[in-house]
C-alpha cells in the first residue's frame, strides 16, 4: 500500500498487448460505425454507401490482425461512436467525415509504436492512413 491507503496496482502501466487489445476493440467499433454510416447514406448516395462498406470490411481485417496477436475473441462493438457519427452524418456530413478522417489518422499514430514488436501491424497502419485520405476524398466528392 502506498501513502494514503492507495495501491499502486490502480496505476498499472498498460502492456503492449493491452494496447493491441484496445486497438482490436477499436477496429470492431470502426467496422460497426462504417456499416451504420452506409445505412444513413444508402438511399441518397448508394456509391458512397458502398465505399463505407469497403472500409468496414477492411476494418474487420484489421480486427483479425489484432486477434492473431492478442488471442482474444471480441464479439460486441461499443456503439457510441457509430451512433454519434451517424447522427452527425445526417445533419453535417462534412463534419462527420472530418471526425472520421481524424480518427483514422489517430489510429495510425497509435499503431506506430508497435510495428517493431508486431510487424503484421504495419499494413494496418498504412490502411488507416488510406482510410483517412479516403474520407477526405469522399467528403470533397459528395459534400
Amino acid at each position: 500500500m502506498e501513502k494514503g491507503g492507495r495501491s499502486m496496482a490502480l496505476f498499472k502501466k498498460k502492456t503492449t498487448l493491452d494496447h493491441v487489445l484496445s486497438a482490436q476493440q477499436g477496429e470492431l467499433d470502426a467496422e460497426y460505425m462504417y456499416e451504420e454510416m452506409a445505412k444513413v447514406v444508402e438511399g441518397q448516395y448508394p456509391e458512397l454507401a458502398e465505399e463505407f462498406r469497403k472500409v468496414a470490411k477492411s476494418e474487420r481485417g484489421h480486427y483479425y490482425v489484432c486477434k492473431k496477436i492478442t488471442g482474444k475473441e471480441l464479439t460486441k462493438p461499443v456503439p457510441v461512436k457509430a451512433i454519434l457519427v451517424s447522427n452527425i452524418l445526417k445533419k453535417a456530413p462534412k463534419v462527420a467525415l472530418k471526425l472520421v478522417s481524424d480518427g483514422e489518422y489517430d489510429a495510425a499514430s497509435a499503431y506506430a509504436p508497435f510495428i517493431l514488436e508486431y510487424p503484421s501491424i504495419e499494413p494496418v497502419l498504412k490502411d488507416e492512413i488510406r482510410h483517412g485520405d479516403k474520407m477526405k476524398e469522399l467528403s470533397a466528392k459528395y459534400f
